[in-house]
């Protein structure tokens, strides 16, 4: 793989890759799971991975015969990039393809943990808040289940 991007680049990516298993078909590779929106994140390494067919495998059996179990028969390898979304996020593997530079410039800050979470703006708190005061609650304060 021809080095693109060094660790700590900040990069913007369109998809990961995740690893699909099939036994029926007896092959494991990987495919691309694409975002709805770009995710902005850090390169922290390069990791290599391989695909190919699952060889089924007996673990002895009437006549003796011992193969060792399943076994992965290596058909290519493939580069990624691992990229993390946060500094305490699991690093996510990435087609080299699907990165894209960006100034750091353009980063207000890294987070420290990614979540897919939207943010409250102003109106919904206080509207929370006023749907909250008519809720029936104990006499300790603790709202009750209905």
């Amino acid at each position: 793989m021809k080095k693109e991007y060094d660790i700590g680049d900040y990069v913007e990516i369109k998809a990961i890759a995740e690893r699909s298993k099939s036994y029926q078909t007896k092959e494991s590779k990987f495919v691309k799971q694409t975002f709805g929106t770009p995710k902005i994140g850090r390169i922290v390494g390069i990791a290599k991975r391989f695909e190919g067919k699952i060889n089924i495998g007996s673990y002895g059996g009437y006549d003796g015969y011992d193969d060792g179990g399943n076994y992965l028969m290596i058909e290519r390898s493939l580069d990624f990039y691992k990229v993390r979304l946060g500094m305490m996020n699991s690093s996510l593997l990435v087609f080299p393809e699907d990165i894209q530079l960006i100034k750091p410039e353009n980063i207000n800050s890294f987070p420290l943990r990614f979540t897919n979470s939207l943010a409250w703006n102003s109106d919904d708190r206080e509207r929370l808040s006023e749907d909250s005061k008519d809720w029936p609650r104990d006499k300790k304060g603790r709202w009750l289940k209905q």
